[in-house]
């Protein structure tokens, strides 16, 4: 399990910087996504297994084009849900 820090878990903080990242006309690319939804599956309980769906999507939506590990995140993710 992730540890918690100052002001939420780790994986809100990346959620937040990947939202700031956007603001200020920063194209997320592959490894980004991949690394938004390795870190929703560290959400305690698996409970973030909807929004790393949603990130996927928004990556294929955005024009990038999933590779193998993102994919295999997704699984990953999807197998801790409740």
């Amino acid at each position: 399990a992730m540890e918690k820090a100052p002001g939420g878990s780790k994986w809100e903080r990346a959620l937040e910087l990947f939202e700031e990242m956007k603001k200020r006309g920063v194209q997320p690319n592959v490894g980004t996504f991949n690394a938004l939804i390795r870190a929703m599956g560290k959400a305690e309980g698996g409970s973030e297994w909807r929004r790393a769906v949603d990130l996927f999507e928004e990556m294929k939506d955005a024009g990038v084009e999933p590779d193998t590990y993102a994919y295999t995140a997704l699984i990953s993710v999807l197998g801790g849900a409740p």
